[in-house]
């Protein structure tokens, strides 16, 4: 597995890079929901990169595994080598991967923030969900069930009004990214990613950065 270090720059240049891959696509998001607290700053790039400028919005949603990740790694490695360090994420990662395929999650109920609602009902129709990374995909998979939950629910009167006008092709298009996956078997493979084989980043506001 390998282990890759981002600093600021190199970060903006990574998120530059993932907004250009998307609108080569042809995906040009009304809105980017970013997954906090990783998906937020890449969200923020994302937006700044990409033309039209879409709306920018948060989401929380932290799975145990996370919590427990960002405890250990907070108190063992802010003063070790960076080899250790290395060495410490990749037995960190294997160790999740095993929790994960033993205690498999259930799909929580996420509360959507009111800006993300305003967004769907102010016509959003293009959603970017964005995240730093991608280890089992539960989390984006979460998400994106979510939102198309609420989207579909929030169309209502706008879908009524739209067929009645002959224009039933109305459907939201939610697609995701993520600067990395870190994991090759996930529950959902980002739509775009810069680093689609298994790959951990170090980003700049990581304790050990």
């Amino acid at each position: 597995m390998k282990i890759k270090t981002l600093d600021n720059n190199d970060f903006d240049d990574a998120c530059r890079a993932l907004a250009e891959m998307i609108e080569n696509s042809g995906f040009h998001p009304d809105l980017i929901v970013g997954i906090a607290t990783g998906g937020d700053y890449v969200a923020e790039r994302l937006q700044r990169h990409m033309h039209p400028t879409p709306m920018l919005a948060s989401i929380r949603l932290q799975r145990p595994s996370t919590k427990a990740k960002a405890g250990i790694v907070s108190r063992i490695v802010s003063h070790l080598p960076r080899p250790i360090c290395d060495a410490l994420r990749i037995i960190e990662s294997k160790i999740l991967t095993i929790t994960d395929r033993r205690s498999p999650s259930a799909i929580p109920q996420i509360p959507i923030p009111d800006k993300i609602k305003d967004a769907m009902a102010a016509g959003a129709k293009r959603i970017l969900i964005a995240d730093d990374a991608v280890d089992s995909g539960h989390t984006m998979l979460t998400v994106a069930k979510t939102l198309q939950t609420a989207k579909e629910q929030a169309k209502g009167q706008a879908q009524y009004e739209a067929n009645n006008q002959g224009q039933s092709n109305n459907k939201p298009e939610i697609k995701t990214a993520a600067i990395t996956q870190t994991r090759t078997n996930t529950l959902l493979k980002p739509d775009y990613t810069l680093m689609p084989t298994p790959t951990i980043v170090r980003f700049p506001w990581a304790p050990d950065a």
